[in-house]
């Protein structure tokens, strides 16, 4: 196969890097020359996922493969991971840039010569690059997608919550990170949490009901409440729950509240459970989201009829 039909290429200023670069894929010369080309070619697009890929190969042969002491690897890490937060702090949804970095980081975690110590200083960097990015962009979903991997690998989940509360504005404020609880960003990764670890549920009840009467028309809290559900079903009838929603579902100011209401009722026939007052209600509402939901109408409309 020619090498340039395995070889991402863009407009370059300087094309001679490219055609190093396809040199290197030629020969498979993996050294400190190759490392320094493929940073050259990242400056210009750190979407390059060939230059990307070539890098990881030479840090793996030349460092974490080798037999390299403590010190000289720890330097080989800082300097990976200043080149990677610079190049995420300048353009921060660059998907190549971020994995690699996963993939580096599962590379630094499997490192024999690294201390216990030294593996939680660099997860606390991941943290601040995180954090840092989000501060930009709270919604990035490289981001959030990253964290949510580290998390999982180290078992942080309830530094994950700790997090997304101070997010939704449920807790103390993360410095330099807006609360919004119109982030659904992080209702999700506070999902992901909340499945992993099983905080307290009438907590969680309590959160999403006291965000929903904040601001009764934001999806995210209503499909939190509707997580809840499907994970323990007693949730439907948490007080806090019957409350908020027979007070509000007969109110077309609420469209998200009836449509709570409908998808309640089309799980109770699910699971063949659906009484008939239920469906009757369930069935009127579905008439009131036609006009409501207009872009949707057809689909409340084929909704009433799977109910009847």
């Amino acid at each position: 196969m020619n090498v340039w039909q395995t070889l991402s290429y863009f407009s370059y200023s300087d094309r001679k890097l490219v055609d190093l670069l396809a040199a290197v894929l030629e020969s498979g010369e993996l050294s400190k020359r190759v490392l320094a080309l493929t940073q050259d070619v990242l400056s210009e697009n750190p979407a390059h996922y060939t230059a990307w890929s070539i890098r990881r190969q030479c840090l793996r042969a030349l460092f974490f493969d080798a037999s390299l002491s403590r010190v000289a690897l720890l330097d080989a890490i800082r300097y990976e991971v200043a080149m990677m937060d610079g190049m995420l702090e300048a353009i921060p949804k660059v998907y190549q840039t971020w994995h690699h970095r996963e993939l580096f980081y599962g590379m630094v975690q499997e490192a024999g010569a690294l201390t216990d110590a030294d593996r939680a200083a660099f997860i606390e960097g991941e943290w601040r690059i995180v954090k840092l990015v989000l501060a930009i962009d709270a919604k990035n979903y490289h981001a959030w997608s990253f964290l949510t991997h580290v998390v999982r690998t180290e078992g942080q989940w309830g530094r994950l919550l700790g997090l997304t509360g101070a997010m939704i504005g449920h807790g103390p404020e993360e410095e330099g990170i807006p609360a919004d609880i119109r982030n659904n960003s992080a209702w999700a990764a506070r999902m992901t949490a909340v499945k992993a670890v099983r905080p307290p549920m009438a907590d969680e009840v309590a959160l999403a009901v006291a965000a929903i009467r904040q601001a009764p028309n934001n999806e995210s809290p209503w499909l939190y409440l509707r997580g809840l559900t499907d994970m323990d079903p007693a949730v439907d009838t948490h007080a806090l729950v019957t409350d908020l929603v027979d007070g509000w579902t007969g109110d077309v100011s609420f469209p998200c509240a009836m449509s709570y209401r409908i998808e309640g009722a089309q799980m109770a026939k699910t699971k063949g459970k659906l009484q008939e007052d239920e469906r009757v209600v369930a069935q009127r509402l579905c008439d009131e989201m036609v006009v409501q939901d207009v872009l949707r109408a057809a689909y409340w409309a084929q909704v009433k009829e799977e109910l009847g």
